[in-house]
Formats: C-alpha cells, structure tokens, sequence
C-alpha cells in the first residue's frame, strides 16, 4: 500500500529542472521515485554521491546516461547480470537497469532527456545523502 505520494520540481544540478515523483510504502520503508530529467546535466554539479543509509535500483526508462563511479557495481544489460569493476563510466540506456549499493560514491552524467525509475531501500531522504570528493 502506499503510504504517501510527493511531486516535486527541483534542481538536478546547476541547469537542469528536476521533476520527481516519490511512492513511500510504510511497512516496507521503501520508495520508488520517477524521476524526468529534460535536458542535459551532471548530478551532482561536482564531486560524488553517496547515500549512507539506502540501496538503490535504477531502471532507465527513457533515454540515456553515464554512471562514473570508482567502485563496483552491479548491471543487467540485454538480460545478463554482471559484476563491473569501478574507475570508469558506464553507459546505460533505455531497459538497462542497475543496483548502486549504499556508500558508493557515483555522479550522473545525462545526454539527452531521460526518465530513470528509482527503487530505494529503506526510503531515500535527502538528509541521509552527501556530496564527498576523493
């Protein structure tokens, strides 16, 4: 059931709007969010992400991105799962879907207007996530 349901516009980094839509389940304490991204952007603007406290699956809806990210990370491309070492990015587009697992830093790099759908777990907040630079 879902708990509740959060539309917000935002900034994803410095020039590009955000439009979320956030689905909070209470008795999972997880969320998924859609995620429309219309123009071209690196998120965050510089440094890293990295969310302490959830794990995260994207799905890649619509369009196209890059995931840099110095740590490993988990992908299903065309139906296969694998492992993928860090240090480099990693292209992905529509009906690739991958799992960036809590404490791994990564930014976004986005091409062309996309829509990502988010899963987190437990719910994604923005207080438990932080910009780091290594």
């Amino acid at each position: 059931m879902i708990e509740h349901y959060v539309a917000t516009q935002g900034i994803g980094g410095t020039h590009c709007p955000l439009r979320r839509r956030e689905f909070a389940f209470g008795a999972m304490s997880s969320s998924f969010s859609v995620e429309e991204i219309p123009l071209t952007d690196r998120y965050p603007d510089t440094g890293y992400a990295k969310n302490t406290e959830c794990d995260l699956i994207v799905r890649i809806m619509k369009g196209r991105a890059i995931l840099f990210t110095p740590s490993s990370i988990r992908t299903v491309k065309e139906g296969s799962t694998s492992e993928t070492p860090g240090e480099k990015g990693f292209s992905f587009e529509k009906g690739d879907t991958l799992s960036i697992p809590k404490k791994t830093p990564y930014y976004w790099v986005v091409d062309v207007p996309s829509i990502f759908l988010i899963v987190s777990t437990p719910r994604w907040t923005i207080e438990q996530q932080r910009t780091v630079f290594l």
